[in-house]
């Protein structure tokens, strides 16, 4: 008995010594969360620009909350929330019988589910949850300094955009959303996901698959490669999710997502024709709506078998205008992606030079980018509006022509992706400043981030108005300036900012960031 007694003590001496405790770290602006990758005694799995989940002992000066005394359980999967105060109530019921909240703000909660339920879960809002675990989470190598050129007009990439067929991005919404549900626990999701298997196959892609049974679903995610000439280990990724939900289980989900397999589906339909430097891989991922699972296991797998990612295009939601507003899109990215980000955009400049692209921020929710991003590559997701996106996603009225009600904005959104995989993939294309595209956008804004006054300088143009916005849309300073100018910005508080500028002839909108 005393020996049994002994190796207990041990035992349960040995785990509390060797536990890792589980927490959160929030921080007023990135910098802060980015220097958590610099501290040896604790290990980060997950990272926004304001907050980081960590395990280890955290010895800074950020605000920390424990989540755990004892790290991840076995038994229990984790996620983000996003949800503000007025939500709580709501997700404390949700929650009540299958697992418990272990922190929340103003903007996020932290959950932890009991595995065997978290089929049963229904997040309060669309696109809420973000699923992470034990994996290591890492910072693109050099983020600080990292940057595209802008990059010159090539004519046989044009030719590829001309290519492009609004009645193909259709044909296949029109298929997928015919589902009743694409959910990824659902038998119709495997009959989407190896149909889409089938239309790579006949581009004459390698196309593998992807088991998710770590996350307990049936489904699984469907890649397919495009092998590079020259530098076949060097890779350029665009993806989208397949599956879709709905709050009664009705989920046809065209805009959310079949619009963004349709771009996938599109552009491996035309780069399939031609050859690159680079290695292409096309990805329909399964399991965002429940966690971003299917991105989250190819990127970590890349990552794992130190893989070398260029960069990541996501393509999630690309057929809804709001009525009331002018054909655009918005650009959603991080920080450590910014070189990817404005690659994008002197991209849409070169080749799109009407299809205005506007800095974005998702004050409630995520996507698959933010998978790559988690894992150390660049990753950036276009999108229909950050503000004003599709009112019908998780409903039954998720649907073509109500829901899907914009093909120039969807065949906008997959030009802009091809040509920029297509450029990407190719190691001989023109990496040089170019003057036109700098005429096309005239405004130069410095520095950012910024911490007590920013600096606004343009050319070809008299005077411009500016309006710098909350992630949350709200006008906060607006002003109009004549030519180039410093002003005040001391009474923002560190955080994420979108900043308009318009002119007679330009109008652009960017993400600042304050100190």
């Amino acid at each position: 008995m005393k020996r049994l007694l002994l190796i207990s003590i041990f035992l349960f001496g040995h785990f509390y010594l060797n536990a890792q405790s589980l927490g959160i770290v929030e921080s007023k602006n990135y910098s802060g969360i980015y220097d958590l990758f610099k501290q040896k005694n604790i290990t980060v799995h997950y990272y926004e620009d304001n907050i980081g989940i960590v395990t280890g002992e955290y010895k800074g000066n950020l605000q920390y909350s424990l989540l755990d005394e004892y790290g991840f359980e076995n038994e229990y999967s984790y996620f983000i929330h996003y949800t503000n105060e007025g939500e709580l109530v709501e997700l404390k019921k949700s929650i009540s019988e299958i697992g418990e909240i272990l922190f929340h703000n103003q903007s996020i909660s932290v959950l932890k589910i009991k595995k065997a339920s978290v089929k049963e879960f229904v997040p309060v809002k669309n696109e809420a949850l973000v699923h992470f675990d034990e994996k290591v989470a890492y910072l693109p190598e050099n983020y600080k300094s990292s940057s595209f050129a802008n990059i010159s007009y090539n004519q046989d990439i044009a030719s590829m955009i001309n290519e492009i067929k609004t009645d193909s991005i259709e044909a296949t919404i029109s298929y997928l959303s015919a589902m009743p549900t694409r959910d990824c626990y659902s038998g119709q999701i495997i009959v989407a996901l190896n149909w889409i298997n089938s239309r790579f196959t006949n581009y004459g892609l390698d196309v593998t698959t992807q088991e998710l049974s770590d996350y307990q679903i049936p489904s699984f995610n469907v890649i397919a490669t495009q092998q590079g000439t020259t530098y076949p280990e060097e890779y350029v990724v665009v993806g989208g999710h397949a599956d879709s939900r709905s709050v009664d289980n009705f989920a046809p989900g065209a805009d959310d997502n079949a619009s963004g397999i349709g771009g996938v589906l599109e552009i491996a339909r035309i780069l399939s024709q031609y050859s690159f430097d680079r290695t292409i891989i096309y990805c329909a991922f399964s399991g965002e709506e429940y966690g971003l699972y299917g991105s989250g296991y190819f990127a970590s797998q890349f990552r794992n078998e130190d893989k070398n990612i260029i960069g990541y295009i996501n393509l999630d939601m690309i057929g809804y205008k709001d009525p009331d507003q002018v054909l655009h899109s918005s650009l959603i990215y991080p920080p450590s992606a910014l070189g990817l980000a404005d690659y994008y955009k002197s991209i849409c400049s070169t080749y799109l030079p009407n299809f205005n692209v506007f800095d974005g921020v998702l004050s409630g929710g995520s996507s698959d980018h933010a998978s790559f991003n988690n894992q150390g590559y660049m990753g950036i997701f276009p999108f229909e509006d950050a503000q004003k996106y599709s009112p019908y996603i998780h409903t039954r009225e998720d649907l073509l022509g109500t829901s899907v009600n914009s093909f120039d904005l969807a065949k906008n959104l997959t030009s802009a992706a091809l040509a920029t995989v297509a450029t990407l993939a190719d190691q001989n294309a023109t990496v040089s400043t170019n003057d036109h595209l700098n005429q096309l956008n005239p405004f130069v804004l410095y520095p950012n981030p910024a911490s007590d006054y920013l600096t606004i300088s343009f050319k070809n143009e008299e005077i411009a108005d500016i309006e710098i916005f909350s992630i949350l849309g709200q006008s906060l300073i607006r002003k109009q300036i004549t030519g180039p100018t410093s002003f005040d910005i001391s009474s923002l508080s560190s955080g994420t900012y979108i900043i308009r500028l318009t002119s007679e002839n330009h109008s652009t909108s960017q993400k600042i960031l304050v100190n």
